[in-house]
């Protein structure tokens, strides 16, 4: 029987450690010296304020992104391990998605080696195929990681691009292996999993400490394509046949506080709609909470 999946958010970061956005962002201001509204700081989508942060820098001075991201990966590295860290590195989990830049889940595993790099492709900016290997544990940060400040997902264009790398990879499959669209290529037997993307397509995915907010372009951009693909007609083929039927097995479910329930309604109602199950958790946001919700998912 193969085991869960999950995609984990900087929710479970939140519970122990003292390093929120907003206070990143304020301090990444202070540092650059730009003039930005701090108060307005959660009235503005994050990838637009973070280009508003970057143009002001740029036209202060002759700051590099890179330099700009590298403070970043600096500040968010120094994000340290609680409980629910390692009890999703404790093995229950085949393959564990985050949005997280920081190295704090691999960490939990203790290894002389370093994290092995097995994508199929290197990437330096996006994360289509980013994906390291510690003992069987496939980790996958579809945002970036720490390591290589540049794939650190931030900002309108870094978003744009990431779609659009996404799309490609949908529609016309990694390049320089065979070209194939997903439906095709996950249609045939003994396919090999190149991306993150492919899980949710065929895996059972379980979303946790993610708020999923609406500027995640990328991610909900996933999720109604996937939608798609559930209620269309399939095309004829065997290969197309088999990719349904997997994509009627797989699953997605997200998890939520029941105390945040009416403040997200509008937002369940969406997931719902595209085939997403939601689950309320009635514990309050800390270790109790995501405690319940693994303990959940270990049952089946």
């Amino acid at each position: 029987m193969a085991k869960p999946i999950i995609l984990v958010g900087n929710g479970i970061n939140n519970i122990s450690n003292s390093v929120s956005w907003s206070q990143l962002l304020e301090d990444l201001i202070d540092d650059l010296g730009v003039s930005v509204d701090k108060n307005a700081i959660n009235n503005k989508p994050f990838p637009l304020l973070y280009e508003e942060i970057y143009i002001k820098s740029l036209q202060k001075g002759d700051l590099k992104e890179r330099e700009l991201k590298q403070t970043i990966s600096e500040k968010v590295g120094v994000i340290a391990a609680n409980e629910i860290h390692h009890r999703i590195t404790n093995g229950t989990f085949s393959d564990i998605l985050t949005t997280n830049y920081e190295l704090t889940l691999e960490s939990c595993i203790s290894i002389e080696d370093k994290i092995r790099n097995k994508a199929i492709k290197r990437e330096i900016k996006y994360s289509v195929y980013r994906r390291g290997e510690i003992n069987d544990i496939n980790f996958w940060h579809i945002h970036g990681d720490m390591t290589r400040p540049a794939s650190i997902l931030l900002g309108y264009e870094h978003y744009s691009g990431q779609l659009q790398m996404m799309r490609e990879y949908a529609h016309y499959g990694p390049k320089k292996k065979n070209y194939n669209p997903l439906e095709r290529r996950l249609g045939k037997e003994g396919y090999k999993t190149n991306s993150w993307i492919d899980h949710f397509f065929t895996g059972k995915i379980h979303i946790v400490g993610l708020t999923l907010d609406f500027i995640e372009t990328d991610l909900w951009w996933l999720i109604t394509y996937r939608s798609r693909k559930l209620h269309e007609k399939p095309r004829s083929g065997q290969a197309s046949e088999r990719f349904t039927e997997k994509l009627h097995q797989s699953e997605i479910t997200y998890y939520y506080p029941a105390e945040f329930g009416d403040r997200i309604a509008a937002k369940r109602q969406l997931m719902e709609a595209l085939n997403i199950k939601t689950v309320a958790i009635h514990q309050p946001h800390g270790f109790d909470y995501y405690n319940d919700i693994l303990s959940q998912i270990e049952a089946g």
